[in-house]
């Protein structure tokens, strides 16, 4: 089933056939077919319901096609436990009678209800099992105001309303490294504290972009995912070998916005479960604790449709900018910084803002065909494929509101006639500079209006206390940060689950 139609219907709870919840104003959205999906459901052994928690961590319950098939009807029940802890899994936003959304209050269930457009199977060890991506709700049916998807689907419709539709493309990197044990050999930690990490090595010497031979080894353990992603929408497009040891690099054609997000939690997931068993580890984190790793980002290309299907960005022929994508440029500087925590959202992620990593943003700016600018405008020599490409990303950040806040931002200096400022030609040393630690990013997203309603109160409010949490924790455990030196509270934090 393809995705090609993201239309969210609204219905009385008419039933499975209709594909809605009995539970007031929650329906399963998207376009799949919920006879065709418990069909394969019953091929299963288990069926993954997720969604992504506010840290970007796929969070989910496996049912059993019996229980699907009764999720189709009532959502599923899940504590909001992964909504209020922070990465270290210590209690950040309150469960108490201070709770700032009520049905916090003494950590009372919410409802996840499946969204039959990202229905797809995987096979793995000879297993098959099913997974579908769900909106959280609250219990009687609205949705949460925590819910990360549900920001990008607030903005894809504000950008709707002015006749445009986000086009995203995903470059993505991260590292394949080898476990050196067959079964867990980590530490167990504790809530607001880390466990050791599992032992890792790197699988090669690295340092040799684009080599073919260090690539190959790589492929037979990606390739059995191209169908699974495939069914999401996702068209894979190139996979290469980066420069650091055993770090890859995977790009999709281009999709629109939710897709992608969707694209992104899966193919994380999926990444870190299908390969250990291969005894690999797969690690998204900025600056993985290896030995002579380097940086991982993850660029955002950008760009998108009128109402008539044509695309607005380029201005001509020339590959030049019209004046639509020069004002859509100009809000994705104005808002980086501003929006810093939702593209880099980990103290881990800005290891690669310094000014050593000369292929990585540490500045306000633009430039055409330049790796070193925050946006750098390509076109690929095809003056019709004209499109920004936002490196500020980090591999670990949330999809949904990553991408929300660059479609925002975007929207913004259109809607507003923003004019572009002139390019950067020293991209590394001109402009302002974009925060240089989570403590300073969480600053500018507390501060920030736009940034507040683009989220909403609630989750603006949630995601300061989270953040908050977790850089607190890194200072009094690590004190200052510092740029290419990964600490051993980082690597206690993130190897695992990042």
């Amino acid at each position: 089933m393809k995705r090609d139609d993201r239309e969210e219907s609204r219905a009385t709870a008419s039933g499975m056939g209709a594909g809605t919840s009995t539970r007031p104003g929650a329906v399963t959205s998207g376009a799949g077919d919920p006879a065709a999906v418990l069909a394969a459901a019953r091929t299963v052994s288990v069926v993954h319901v997720l969604y992504g928690d506010p840290h970007g961590i796929a969070r989910s319950k496996a049912l059993s096609p019996g229980a699907f098939a009764d999720a189709l009807q009532d959502g599923v029940d899940f504590s909001p436990g992964p909504l209020v802890f922070d990465t270290g899994h210590a209690i950040a936003v309150s469960i108490d009678d201070t709770a700032f959304v009520s049905e916090l209050r003494g950590a009372g269930d919410m409802v996840v209800v499946p969204d039959l457009g990202t229905w797809t199977v995987t096979e793995s060890g000879g297993r098959r099992v099913g997974w579908v991506i769900g909106d959280e709700r609250l219990r009687g049916g609205d949705p949460h105001p925590l819910s990360s998807r549900r920001v990008l689907r607030e903005t894809v419709r504000r950008a709707a309303r002015h006749g445009w539709t986000p086009v995203i493309g995903i470059e993505l990197e991260f590292y394949l490294l080898r476990r050196l044990h067959e079964h867990y050999a980590g530490t167990p930690g504790g809530f607001g504290v880390q466990g050791v990490p599992e032992p890792v090595a790197v699988i090669d010497g690295g340092y040799q972009f684009n080599s073919t031979r260090l690539l190959e080894a790589a492929l037979d353990l990606l390739t059995p995912l191209w169908g699974p992603l495939e069914a999401l929408g996702a068209r894979l497009r190139t996979v290469e070998h980066e420069s650091g040891p055993g770090q890859l690099e995977i790009t999709f054609a281009p999709q629109d916005a939710l897709a992608a997000a969707d694209t992104v939690l899966m193919l994380r997931t999926w990444l870190k479960c299908f390969t250990r068993p291969h005894g690999l580890h797969v690690s998204f984190m900025g600056l993985p604790a290896v030995d002579r790793g380097d940086p991982s980002g993850w660029h955002l290309h950008q760009s998108g449709l009128r109402a008539d299907g044509t695309p607005w960005f380029a201005g001509g022929a020339d590959g030049e900018l019209g004046p639509e994508g020069r004002s859509y440029v100009a809000g994705l500087v104005r808002r980086a910084a501003d929006f810093a925590l939702l593209s880099n959202g980990t103290v881990n992620a800005y290891h690669r803002f310094a000014p050593e990593h000369a292929l990585s943003p540490t500045r306000l700016g633009w430039a055409r065909e330049d790796r070193g600018a925050l946006i750098r405008v390509a076109d690929g020599g095809a003056p019709h494929s004209a499109h920004a490409e936002n490196r500020v990303g980090d591999p670990t950040a949330n999809p949904y509101l990553y991408i929300a806040a660059q479609v925002s931002s975007g929207v913004e200096g259109v809607v507003d006639a923003l004019p572009l400022g002139p390019e950067s030609r020293r991209p590394q040393q001109e402009g302002e500079s974009l925060p240089r630690d989570l403590g300073e990013a969480v600053e500018r997203f507390e501060s920030s209006k736009a940034a507040r309603e683009l989220v909403g109160h609630d989750l603006h409010r949630a995601l300061v206390e989270l953040k908050r949490s977790e850089w607190n924790r890194f200072t009094e455990a690590a004190g200052e940060f510092h740029h290419g030196r990964v600490s051993e509270w980082e690597a206690c934090e993130y190897s695992d689950e990042y």
